[in-house]
Formats: C-alpha cells, sequence, structure tokens
C-alpha cells in the first residue's frame, strides 16, 4: 500500500516534470560534471521534442542509479 510520503514524492515528480526550473541539471549532477555534460549533450539531442515529453524520455534513458539520484533530488529540493 502507498503511504502519503509515496503519494508526496509521486505528485512532486509530476509537478517537476511539467515546470522543471532552468539549471536543474547543474542542481542534480553538481558532484560530478563528466556526468552532468554528458546528459546535458542528451537533453540537447531531444531537440525535436520538448518540454514535459523530452524530460519523461530523458529520465526513462537513465540508469537506476541515475533515476533515484533525480528522484531523491526532486523530492529534497523540489517545492511545487
Amino acid at each position: 500500500m502507498k503511504t502519503d510520503a509515496d503519494i508526496t514524492q509521486v505528485t512532486r515528480f509530476m509537478y517537476f516534470a511539467y515546470n522543471f526550473p532552468i539549471g536543474w541539471m547543474e542542481k542534480v549532477w553538481a558532484d560530478d560534471e563528466h556526468l552532468l555534460n554528458h546528459f546535458k549533450d542528451k537533453w540537447a539531442g531531444g531537440i525535436a521534442k520538448c518540454g514535459t515529453h523530452r524530460f519523461f524520455d530523458f529520465y526513462m534513458n537513465l540508469d537506476g542509479h541515475n533515476k533515484d539520484k533525480l528522484v531523491q533530488w526532486i523530492d529534497n529540493n523540489y517545492k511545487p
């Protein structure tokens, strides 16, 4: 059964996907410049897609560790 915390985390994630702020990648991967640059290149490569669709494609192409890192960052830092 889902807890209120689980529901809140999913809700924050969805709000973030629809309203991600400028510079969010730099904040999430501030500790790994190489990975940050790699992800920024991947993001730029998705130019045909925009907004939320691009974010969801980006997220689904992350490995499990980086999906977890992004979700945790959103949960700790993004307050809709």
